[in-house]
């Protein structure tokens, strides 16, 4: 008898979801840390059983929750997933938001303007920036280091940390612009425990940016190998954190040209905030709580995300599915 690969994979997931039912006695964060680099990272089908085994929102019991902020930079491609993005991720927060900072190409401002006065305004405190004026000096650097073809995917990165540094509140969801949340979450407890998670992808270059990266800023740093990924395609990042990873508050200007300097663009994919930021928070400190990714990858063609009802929403809910991705490279 053959099994159509549709099939398979709905076996899969069906085991999976039996996973997350009957689990959450794994304990990962013994499982899947260690200093050791010698050590290989789990194989992709351990790394879907650990996520599966994990609670989908750890921090449900927390009081009084922190407000967040919003950041997700987002280009012309992604305009048409930009209402149920911003829509999803006030739905799917426990945390109130504040402020919601949609960072743009400054050749598409008046675009974008016109998009969000007629489908997002007033109903949030959403924010334009101009993704020039917020990176400043690091555009330049972007512009040496990275070829013209990269350029853009990694001033969206730098502009990901920016967005967090400088932001008011204690904690900053960061979303990636073709991403929509589906399951409502504690992002961030009043003890500054957050939400992490880790993705089933797995990309070796990431994790030797990030060693090389640190041994820079402090040489006396030992390389660590998370065993794990955490390109997770959306992500709570906390300031203090992220200027600790970049060498201190006094530093952190100078760290993270360091960080965008320590990318080796023989490599397409040479870094990633996500997994340098994940990494940190997960090897060097006790604040991430983790929780399942439970992400999906869907081709635009297949799913209209551009118009998003509550009954989508718990209809992904209900499949084991706590976020969806349309890359624009599904077709």
């Amino acid at each position: 008898m053959i099994i159509s690969r549709r099939r398979v994979r709905f076996i899969w997931r069906s085991l999976l979801n039996c996973v997350g039912r009957l689990g959450k006695k794994f304990n990962v964060g013994t499982l899947a840390f260690n200093s050791s680099t010698n050590v290989k990272p789990y194989p992709y089908r351990v790394r879907e059983i650990l996520d599966a085994s994990l609670p989908t929102d750890p921090l449900v019991d927390s009081s009084p929750l922190p407000t967040l902020d919003v950041a997700i930079p987002c280009t012309i491609k992604d305009l048409p997933l930009l209402e149920s993005v911003v829509r999803a991720a006030v739905e799917c927060s426990r945390n109130p938001i504040d402020e919601i900072n949609v960072i743009v190409p400054a050749t598409h401002m008046n675009t974008f303007a016109e998009y969000v006065a007629s489908r997002l305004q007033p109903s949030f405190n959403l924010q334009l920036k101009n993704e020039e004026l917020l990176l400043g000096k690091f555009l330049d650097v972007c512009e040496l280091v990275a070829p013209p073809s990269r350029r853009g995917w990694l001033i969206q990165q730098v502009a990901k940390y920016l967005a967090v540094i400088h932001s008011n509140r204690q904690g900053v969801l960061v979303i990636d612009s073709d991403t929509v949340l589906s399951r409502k979450r504690t992002w961030l407890a009043p003890d500054g425990k957050q939400l992490v998670m880790m993705s089933f992808e797995y990309h070796a270059p990431y994790q030797l940016h990030y060693n090389r990266f640190r041994n820079i800023i402090n040489p006396q740093s030992r390389p660590v190998n998370p065993r794990v990924s955490f390109v997770t395609h959306h992500q709570l990042m906390q300031s203090n954190f992220l200027t600790e990873m970049l060498g201190g508050e006094a530093l952190w200007q100078h760290g993270l040209e360091t960080w965008i300097r320590s990318a080796d663009f023989q490599e397409k994919s040479p870094l990633c905030e996500y997994h340098c930021y994940g990494t940190y928070l997960t090897t060097t400190t006790n604040y991430g709580s983790f929780a399942r990714w439970g992400n999906r990858a869907l081709s635009r063609r297949d799913c209209d995300l551009t118009v998003l009802d509550n009954i989508q929403i718990r209809d992904f809910t209900k499949q084991g599915i706590n976020s969806v991705s349309q890359h624009s490279y599904l077709l």
